[in-house]
C-alpha cells in the first residue's frame, strides 16, 4: 500500500504516527483493511521494541554495550532474539538453564567475604537464579548478592564441571 493513502485527511499527528509506523517497521498486516478508513486511529497500532544481536567474535562485547545503553535509557526489548551467521534465517533459541548454570559458576569467581558475589551478570539471569533459590535478590543498591548454601554448593561443582581443565 503506498505511503500517500496512509496520510490523505490525516492530522499532523497520524502523519507523524505513519512516519514512526514505517520507519520502525511495524508489522501492519492485522490492520491492513482498517488502514483505508479515515476514521481510524494509527496511534493506537501497537508497536513492539525488538532487539536481535548477531553472533561472531567482538560482537558480543559491542551488543553488551548497546543493550546497556538502552537499559540506561529506560528502552526494554518486548522481544530478543540472535542469529548465527551459518542459520541466519532462523533465530538462535537459548537455553535458558545452561545460561544460569554459566552465570552461577561465573559468579563463583567474584566469591568474596566468605558468600558474597559481584552481580554483573544478565538482570533476567540473576532473577531466575534467586528464583531457584541459589542466590538473595539481587534487585537493591548492594553491588554483590550473597549465596544460599546450595547455590554456593552448585556454584563450586558447576565451576569445577564448566571451565576446570581435565588435569587438575
Amino acid at each position: 500500500m503506498p505511503r500517500a493513502v496512509f496520510t490523505m485527511g490525516r492530522s499532523p499527528r497520524e502523519t507523524v504516527a505513519i512516519q514512526a509506523l514505517i520507519r520502525n517497521r511495524t508489522n501492519i498486516a492485522h490492520f491492513e483493511l482498517q488502514l483505508g478508513r479515515p476514521g481510524f486511529v494509527l496511534t493506537e497500532i501497537p508497536s513492539q521494541t525488538v532487539l536481535v544481536l548477531q553472533g561472531g567474535g567482538a560482537l558480543g562485547a559491542f551488543e553488551c554495550g548497546v543493550i546497556k545503553a538502552l537499559e540506561e535509557r529506560g528502552i526494554h526489548p518486548q522481544s530478543h532474539n540472535g542469529t548465527v551467521a551459518a542459520q541466519e534465517e532462523e533465530p538462535m533459541q537459548l537455553d535458558t538453564d545452561r545460561i544460569d548454570e554459566a552465570v552461577l559458576a561465573l559468579l563463583r569467581l567474584g566469591l568474596h567475604e566468605g558468600d558474597r558475589a559481584w552481580k554483573s551478570f544478565d538482570w533476567d539471569a540473576m532473577g531466575r537464579l534467586h528464583e531457584k533459590g541459589l542466590i538473595s535478590d539481587p534487585v537493591g543498591k548492594a553491588k554483590s548478592v550473597v549465596f544460599t548454601e546450595e547455590g554456593l554448593r552448585e556454584a563450586e561443582r558447576l565451576l569445577y564441571s564448566l571451565f576446570c581443565k581435565e588435569d587438575s
